[in-house]
């Protein structure tokens, strides 16, 4: 985990977290032109979620930049 987000998820109340079942995924996604950040999307039972995933250098450990629910513009 990043340490940023480490810092804001140690306040996170489970309790807020609107899903209670993880229905599929992950699904991962990537761009070529920033291969060290991903996202794996996962579809719940509240909708789509996804967690950033960051390489802070290539071939370095992934680490979790968030987690997000996905909305669709």
């Amino acid at each position: 985990m990043e340490k940023e987000y480490a810092i804001e998820a140690e306040y996170i109340d489970p309790v807020r977290i609107p899903f209670d079942k993880i229905l599929s995924g992950p699904v991962m996604q990537g761009s070529e032109h920033n291969p060290q950040v991903v996202t794996a999307d996962f579809k719940t039972d509240a909708g789509t979620w996804y967690v950033e995933l960051h390489q802070n250098e290539l071939g370095g450990k992934w680490l979790v930049g968030g987690i997000h629910e996905l909305i669709k513009q």
